[in-house]
């Protein structure tokens, strides 16, 4: 191979490794991500169990106890008529407190086992997701009820909490480990005929 042949190979595999590296950073198909970007954009999570206080950027997250039902209703001035479901109704009691200034909390929902999301229900009033705004410093508990398959109930679930849009960047996300309930409470949980979640106190 002469010097000006090896020369120009050397110049092609430079540009091969260049424009993988350009590829790899740059946006992919029609409304694509950047890898690179994305990256550095990922929500800050601050991580947590059941019962635990966990502080977020901007918010403290508690899940202060787990049940579920096969229909649920609401007591007190709503008077939200009883809604059945072929799965469970997951209600979780929480306590949720905004730290440095007055905002609203705008996404509840649990992640299974398999990575799939589940979003705070809106056959039911959520008040403490995407509707209440918080005042810096006052906790403020209620409950956030959730619709999913009865096989999922049974798993070792994550409850996600998030100031905006779950997928928004760079925002602060809560998550919060919940412990796989045994068979027989699952079970119990698809009997009942009635579960009233509680007014916001």
């Amino acid at each position: 191979m002469t010097r000006s042949a090896a020369t120009g190979a050397a110049l092609f595999l430079v540009t091969l490794v260049l424009g993988a590296q350009i590829h790899r950073f740059a946006p992919v198909g029609d409304g694509g991500v950047v890898v690179r970007q994305a990256e550095l954009q990922r929500p800050f999570v601050r991580s947590g169990t059941l019962r635990e206080t966990v502080a977020g950027t901007y918010f403290t997250a508690r899940v202060n106890g787990v049940r579920g039902a096969g229909r649920v209703g609401s007591a007190g001035f709503s008077r939200v008529p009883h809604r059945t479901t072929p799965g469970i109704w997951l209600i979780l009691d929480v306590t949720l407190t905004s730290r440095d200034e007055a905002r609203v909390i705008g996404f509840g929902g649990l992640r299974d086992e398999d990575g799939r999301l589940y979003h705070a229900s809106r056959r039911c009033v959520q008040p403490l997701v995407g509707g209440r705004e918080f005042q810096p410093d006052i906790p403020v508990r209620g409950e956030v009820v959730f619709e999913i398959p009865q096989k999922v109930a049974a798993q070792e679930l994550t409850a996600v909490f998030a100031r905006t849009t779950f997928s928004s960047p760079m925002d602060s996300q809560v998550e919060i480990t919940l412990p796989a309930p045994s068979g027989a409470a699952t079970a119990a949980w698809k009997r009942a005929t009635s579960a009233v979640p509680e007014e916001i106190r």
